[in-house]
Parts: C-alpha cells; sequence; structure tokens
C-alpha cells in the first residue's frame, strides 16, 4: 500500500493505493474527504484540523509558515493568544494526527496497517529545498516512509492522465495543468510518453498566490460593511484576533458557495457565527451582512491575472508542444471562482488553440493527493521510473571576483533529473580569503544586470555568464554560510566565524565544492577543505550549525 499526501494550504487530502488496485481511494478524516490545515494550542495540548477550529484560537494555512520563514534557524508558530512554539514541534504533531487519521479509516475497513506508512509526499512547483526537507522531516518523525516527494501539479497530471476520468490524454500528447489552490498557483506541461510514462516538460509558478489572498480581502470587506451596522456601531464593538478568524472562516464559505454555484448571487455571514451566545455582546448576533458575487469578482480579479500572466509565460517558451496540446485541465480549490475559465480561454484563443478543451477536473480537491498514491503504487509494481523529472528552480550560489559579484547558475531551471540518482557538480579552486562565505540561493526567473529577464539556456553558458541575477520568487539566504580556510580558524564554530572579518591571503589550501542535485528537488551541499567534508545542505534545522538558515 502507498499513501499520497495533499498538504495544502487550506485543506490535507490524502489518498491510498495498493499494487492491483485500479484506482486510489481517498482516506476519511472521520466523516469528511478532507482536513482543515488548521492548528491550535490551548497550552496544554495541539489540536489539528477540524478540532483545531473549535478552540479559541485556531491557526489557519500552516502549510503558509514554510513558505514564510525565509530560511530562518529557529522558526516559531506564533498563535494569536502570545503563545509560540518551535515549527518543527508543530509540524511533526500535525503529520503525526495524519498517520493517526490513516491509521482509522483503514482499521475501520479491515485493512493492516503497514509499518512504516510508505508515503509520497507533495509541494508546490516552485518550493524550495528547506521546505522540502522540512516536509520530508515531519513525516519521518511521525512515522512515514518517505518514498518521494513530487511537484503537485505533476501529481495532478498523473492522476488525471493515468486515471482517464477527466480526459483521455494519448501517447505524444501534451496536459497542461492549471492548478489554483488557497496558497500557490502552478502550472505545469506534462507530456505522456507511453502507457505509464510522463514526462515533466515545463512549469511555471507563483508561491504566494491563491484563494487564501481573496479570503482575506473578502474578511476585509465584511468588516467593513459589519462595524457599520448601527446596533454594532452604537456598542462600539471592534472583532478581536479569535472573531477575525471566524469572520474569515465564514467569508471561506461564501466565496465556496458563489464559486459553485453561478445562480448564487449573495452569500449572508451573521455575527451569530462570530460572537459567542454567552458574550455582553450576544445581542448583535442578529447583524446580518451579505458578500455578494460582485465582491467576489473584484477579489479574485487581479490573482487570476496573475496565474494567467504565469500560464502565458509558460506557453511561450513551448511553441513545440502547443500542437499537441490535448487540454488545459483546471484543478484546485480556487479553479472554480468565476474569471478562471474565461480567462484561460481567451489565453488559448491569442495562441490560435481555440480547440483545445478547458475542462474543470470533477475531483479538483483530490486530484494531487490522487495522483501521489498512484504514483507510489505503479512505480513500486512496474519496477520502472513513470516520470521523467525536470528541475523546477535554478540554483546558484553569489560570487565575488576582482571586486565584481554575480550569480553563478549551478543548476537551470528545467534540467532533466536522473529518477533513481542524482546529479553532481563538483568545483575546486585555491580560495583567496582566510573564510569562505557562501550565499545560496534558489530562484524560478534569472535576469541580467539590466533587469530583463533571461531565458533559460544550456547551463554551461548560463554557468559561465558574470551578469546574471535571481529574479521570479527567490529564496535568498538573508546570512551567509562560513566555512573556515584558514587552518588556523578551523577549530572555530559557526557563530564564532560569524563574527571575524573576512581577510584577503592565501590559507594555502585547495577548496571543493560538492552539489547533488535530487529528482525529489533536494539539494546536498558539502565543501572539502584540506580533506575535511564539511555539510552545508540548505536546512534551518540540521546544517552546519544555526548558521546554516540566517
Amino acid at each position: 500500500m502507498f499513501i499520497g499526501i495533499d498538504f495544502g494550504t487550506t485543506n490535507t487530502v490524502v489518498a491510498r493505493m495498493r499494487g492491483g488496485d485500479s484506482q486510489p481511494t481517498l482516506i476519511r478524516f472521520g466523516s469528511d474527504e478532507m482536513a482543515p490545515s488548521a492548528v491550535a494550542w490551548d497550552g496544554k495540548r495541539l489540536h489539528f484540523g477540524k478540532e483545531a477550529l473549535d478552540q479559541e484560537a485556531p491557526l489557519l494555512g500552516l502549510k503558509s509558515l514554510l513558505r514564510d520563514h525565509r530560511g530562518r534557524s529557529k522558526p516559531v508558530v506564533a498563535f494569536d493568544d502570545g503563545n509560540k512554539l518551535p515549527l518543527g514541534e508543530v509540524l511533526d504533531g500535525y503529520f503525526a494526527w495524519i498517520r493517526a487519521a490513516i491509521a482509522a479509516d483503514l482499521g475501520e475497513r479491515g485493512i493492516p496497517v503497514p509499518d512504516p506508512i510508505p508515503v509520497v509526499l507533495t509541494v508546490p512547483q516552485n518550493c524550495h529545498d528547506v521546505q522540502r526537507r522540512t516536509t520530508r522531516a515531519a513525516a519521518l518523525d511521525a512515522g512515514f516512509q518517505v518514498i518521494d516527494i513530487l511537484n503537485e501539479p505533476t501529481a495532478a497530471a498523473l492522476a488525471i492522465a493515468l486515471m482517464g476520468v477527466t480526459t483521455q490524454v494519448a501517447t505524444g500528447s501534451h496536459l497542461c495543468l492549471y492548478d489554483f489552490g488557497g496558497g500557490t498557483f502552478d502550472a505545469s506541461l506534462v507530456r505522456r510518453d507511453g502507457e505509464a510514462r510522463f514526462v515533466e516538460v515545463d512549469s511555471e509558478g507563483v508561491q504566494k498566490l491563491g484563494g487564501a489572498d481573496i479570503d482575506a480581502d473578502l474578511t476585509e470587506a465584511v468588516v467593513e460593511h459589519l462595524t457599520g451596522e448601527a446596533p454594532v456601531v452604537k456598542a462600539k464593538w471592534q472583532p478581536e484576533a479569535v472573531h477575525l478568524g471566524r469572520i474569515r472562516r465564514l467569508c471561506e464559505k461564501a466565496k465556496i458557495a458563489l464559486a459553485n454555484d453561478a445562480e448564487l448571487e449573495f452569500f449572508p455571514i451573521s455575527l451569530a457565527g462570530v460572537i459567542g451566545t454567552r458574550s455582553p455582546l450576544a445581542f448583535l448576533r442578529k447583524v446580518q451582512v451579505e458578500v455578494g458575487r460582485d465582491e467576489l469578482v473584484a477579489a479574485a480579479a487581479p490573482r487570476i491575472r496573475k496565474t494567467i500572466a504565469a500560464l502565458k509565460q509558460m506557453l511561450d517558451r513551448n511553441p513545440a508542444a502547443l500542437g499537441s496540446l490535448a487540454a488545459v485541465v483546471l484543478t484546485g480549490g480556487s479553479s472554480r471562482l468565476p474569471g478562471v475559465h474565461d480567462g484561460v480561454r481567451q489565453l488559448l484563443d491569442r495562441f490560435g488553440l481555440g480547440s483545445v478543451r478547458i475542462i474543470a477536473s470533477d475531483r479538483s480537491m483530490h486530484d494531487v493527493s490522487l495522483g501521489a498514491a498512484a504514483y507510489g503504487a505503479l512505480g513500486s509494481a512496474g519496477g520502472a521510473r513513470i516520470i521523467d523529472r525536470r528541475a523546477a528552480m535554478h540554483v546558484g550560489v553569489w560570487r565575488v571576483a576582482h571586486g565584481r559579484e554575480w550569480f553563478h547558475v549551478l543548476l537551470a531551471r528545467g534540467t532533466p533529473l536522473p529518477e533513481d540518482d542524482f546529479l553532481k557538480t563538483e568545483i575546486t579552486y585555491r580560495p583567496g580569503h582566510d573564510v569562505g562565505e557562501f550565499r545560496f540561493c534558489q530562484c524560478s526567473d534569472l535576469s541580467d544586470s539590466d533587469g530583463q529577464q533571461t531565458a533559460v539556456a544550456d547551463l554551461g553558458d548560463l554557468r559561465r555568464r558574470r551578469d546574471l541575477r535571481p529574479a521570479g520568487d527567490i529564496l535568498d539566504y538573508p546570512r551567509p554560510l562560513r566555512i573556515a580556510f584558514a587552518p588556523g580558524l578551523r577549530h572555530l564554530d559557526g557563530d564564532a566565524l560569524d563574527r571575524l572579518p573576512i581577510t584577503t591571503c592565501d590559507p594555502g589550501v585547495e577548496v571543493e565544492e560538492i552539489w547533488r542535485f535530487h529528482p525529489d528537488g533536494l539539494v546536498d551541499i558539502a565543501i572539502a577543505v584540506a580533506g575535511h567534508v564539511v555539510p552545508l545542505t540548505l536546512d534551518f534545522a540540521s546544517c552546519h550549525g544555526a548558521s546554516a538558515a540566517g
């Protein structure tokens, strides 16, 4: 049995598949097919999923904390009541809770629970190494056996193409995925090369773009309307953090209802769902405002335009694939928003692809988890890889020579990655300083020194260029990683090295950088100085002291 986990910004969905099964099956969280990606702390223990929403100050969008911590060495989860817990501890608890839900669901069906449970994790397309490692570490700590990490749109494409429920994809044809979720947008172009063999052709993503942004806009508008109602003004009520959280969840319900029912013009939001019956202000529970379709369209339109722009970028790069484009499939919870279908249709018409079908996935909330479970089961049963993967982001390091600084690209986005091995790059040189300072960066795009976007070219050409800069989605570590080159400094720890001035000298050593790029998006980095190898992997928790994350 293999488990696929879609740890989403808004919801978490889990599927399972055993060898010999024709289709994956969803794991149920009690009576539900998904669970809110929410956490709450009551001062004694953590609560997750729907149970977290029943607490006083739940934190929604747990996954977004991975995106936002920007490589800090000790990221924390800050709750509205002022309590703080280490992010790693909270994530470990969340994945342990998922494991317990899987065991409970399998137990009810009389299915033995594997130990450990083999799992395929999924992450957004433009997901950097720290996010991938942190997600994997939490799953491992919870007792899962992590088989692989897939990009979310690739997993969705597998579900759609392999099962043939949403659309049939012939060998040699391309499938375009428009994956608009709660916190990220991903577009992916996948080619079917055989019965169960696929190629990641290209991708484009926006990390901070999703339905949660629309929820925030609607919340702001609803709060303004509510606090302007006469009874509320008279009572001088202003929503506190816990009230804002409840209003936001009501706005999410309004968004979903309006997006899924074209005939619905308004959705009522009442303070009965915000203020408790025992509150001195319980008389305000009768106050109600309406979220209209026009408000939803206004909040969604600028986000949808950004998704269309990202989709256009990807299609612009792949003119040869357009002639064999089978369909554009809309998946992810936010793909049902009004304006999405029309925006994609207008873009396809501009490319002369008016005959290409646009299909709203009938399992838009489940595609990613179903594809991940199928990938685990089919890959294991067949004994051969079913995906040829490409690097999702550029990886490089800043260099300085002769007073000039440039971004040295070591792995270009789109580079083919071996499925059962890794790409290895070694760079050897004699340094001119007593301390080495490494500033790693991952990014979705590149620009030149004038800020003009640079097309992805041959990796050898990119490595020779001295005018490149990171662009697009950027993970740029705010604090460089340091390592001692001079023999007299090698006994110092990371904090001591950080306090030292860097001196120009000949330390009399040869330095070798060793880079390993894995198909699951992980990057292993080590620096060898005089035969002593020091790991500098991009990981906020376990690399070169606390300095590795900045």
